[in-house]
């Protein structure tokens, strides 16, 4: 229980929360915003394409302010959430990344979504983004385009694309996740001079599969030359967050003795899944990579270990951010599902209200002034690359200092769960995160779940 001390540092922690959450509101939300401002743009353009056009116009005329009023009128009581403090001995031994060939500027999504010049930058921060596959051949193997000025980009009509030849032609040059996945894996494991027979386990750690079955870390498997070594492989999907997840639960795997050596593996191949007409703002925000990191046990002297984590799960925000068909819900081939959820949907306006409803509080309930620049004894932040508007939240709403928030966002977009070990790896490898170093990984997830763990590297 807790003695009266604690009672009242949660009080005040939690009306610190509560202020704190006001001013985000007021940050998001202001009744008028200076038409050239980001934030604005990536709050009033991120709506979700729904069921329809009309569905998504609906969405478009619901002013700011009353998005703001509803915030304000749910009285919902705060739950306390605890931190697990643990003291794991597991380091990164290795880390790699694989980072497509296909550089995809703002300019082309423009283009895409029928948006003047500058618009996607404007609305998302990303100046480019990575694509596993090029833009003709996405569009080019699409049935229905769900883009604008197509004809831009593909040299083929329909009826060449739908020959068989043609067809089997682009399927055999089409990238995958598992080799993306495994290109990053090869990097890791030799960075850990390791090979990948010297695994205990493989995890795949994503928020896109391969195929819904099998497993997509069979495939990853394969790629790694691992067919007929019984090594053993999994998946973790936790979409955004896959990567914390995953990562959280094998260094309790490797704490408790259960493995030795564990293989990471993060790709994202969500270009896939986007939709130019309907959601413009997705598809500038997402792009396509994959990170990979070998955990070990720590030696004894060495410092590396886990330190902390929080996870929290608000399922009423499942809607939000969702490919709805594909599942056993909304068969591609039943008729009430249509065409378009087979695509990426977004409600970004939605999810920005969600998290300032519930991140403000998380962040203190995981650290004592976190959501007042106190950063304590964490030296890095890497988040999940979400969007513009959450970088400046952290910055100009939470205080923490920029230069230690580590940003890839604007040359590689939101790349789902690769984007925070895609954003670890380019801070080890530069020399910003160093051994010793505590780091903040923290991001949320579709689902809605928020995410907070702490390491020394």
């Amino acid at each position: 229980m807790l003695n009266s001390q604690q009672s009242n540092n949660n009080f005040d922690s939690n009306q610190s929360a509560e202020r704190r959450r006001n001013i985000l509101l007021n940050h998001l939300f202001p009744s008028s915003l200076p038409s050239s401002t980001v934030i604005e743009n990536n709050i009033g353009m991120n709506t979700c394409s729904g069921t329809s056009s009309t569905t998504s116009n609906r969405a478009t005329t619901t002013t700011v302010q009353q998005q703001k009023e509803e915030i304000d009128e749910d009285d919902e009581k705060p739950t306390n959430l605890i931190a697990k403090e643990v003291s794991i001995p597991v380091k990164i031994a290795g880390i790699g990344r694989y980072i497509p060939e296909n550089i995809v500027t703002s300019e082309t999504i423009d283009i895409l979504c029928n948006k003047p010049k500058g618009y996607t930058q404007k609305t998302t921060g990303v100046k480019e983004r990575r694509w596993a596959n090029s833009v003709e051949h996405i569009l080019s193997v699409r049935k229905r385009k769900f883009a604008f000025n197509v004809d831009k980009f593909c040299k083929l009509n329909s009826s060449e694309v739908e020959s068989e030849k043609i067809a089997r032609e682009l399927k055999s040059k089409e990238i995958t996740t598992a080799w993306m996945g495994a290109q990053a894996a090869k990097e890791a494991l030799n960075d850990a001079n390791f090979k990948a027979t010297d695994m205990d386990l493989i995890v795949y750690a994503s928020g896109t599969p391969q195929r819904p079955i099998p497993d997509t870390s069979c495939f990853l498997h394969q790629e790694l030359g691992l067919s007929d070594t019984g090594i053993p492989s999994t998946s973790i999907h936790s979409t955004c967050l896959s990567f914390v997840v995953a990562f959280h639960l094998c260094a309790g795997l490797i704490g408790s003795g259960l493995y030795d050596k564990i293989l990471i593996v993060s790709s994202e191949i969500s270009t896939v899944g986007l939709n130019f007409e309907e959601n413009p703002h997705a598809a500038g925000l997402i792009g396509d990579g994959s990170a990979a990191v070998v955990l070990t046990k720590s030696q004894p002297g060495e410092q590396s270990k886990l330190k902390k984590f929080l996870f929290a799960t608000y399922s009423d925000g499942a809607d939000y951010t969702t490919i709805r068909a594909g599942g056993s819900e909304f068969h591609p081939n039943h008729i009430y599902t249509p065409l378009n959820y087979q695509y990426f949907d977004m409600n970004g306006k939605k999810i920005l209200e969600f998290t300032a409803k519930r991140c403000m509080r998380i962040f203190e309930d995981y650290q004592a002034g976190l959501t007042d620049g106190n950063m304590g004894d964490i030296k890095w932040v890497v988040p999940h690359q979400a969007s513009y508007a959450a970088f400046h939240v952290m910055s100009e709403v939470l205080g923490w200092p920029k230069d230690n928030v580590v940003k890839t966002l604007e040359k590689f977009g939101n790349t789902i769960s690769a984007s925070i070990p895609m954003a670890l790896y380019e801070a080890i490898k530069d020399g910003r995160i160093k051994r010793g170093d505590d780091v903040f990984m923290v991001g949320t997830g579709a689902g809605l779940t928020v995410g907070c763990c702490t390491f020394t590297y």
